[in-house]
């Protein structure tokens, strides 16, 4: 299966881009996160700030990053998104 495929069934990003070469071990992703469910998920948890300031907070990272990993373990396609993005 398409890991971009994968990861864009959530509703919680935008876009994706992943790029690889076969000479190296990893992929990049480029995750775009859809606004309004960012914004909706920081409101929920205490954290203000631009979308900007959201895009680059910590927790909200992790978030994103964790609930497209808990995707890629679902579906079978890659155990370590976290360490894609990082």
């Amino acid at each position: 299966m398409e890991l971009k495929g994968v990861l864009g069934l959530k509703q919680k990003i935008w876009s994706i881009w992943i790029y690889g070469n076969s000479f190296e071990s990893f992929l990049v992703a480029v995750i775009n996160p859809n606004r309004p469910a960012l914004e909706h998920w920081a409101e929920n948890n205490g954290i203000a700030g631009s979308f900007s300031e959201l895009c680059e907070n910590s927790r909200a990272k992790e978030h994103i990053l964790s609930e497209h990993s808990k995707i890629a373990n679902e579906k079978g396609t890659i155990g370590a998104l976290y360490k894609i993005a990082k």
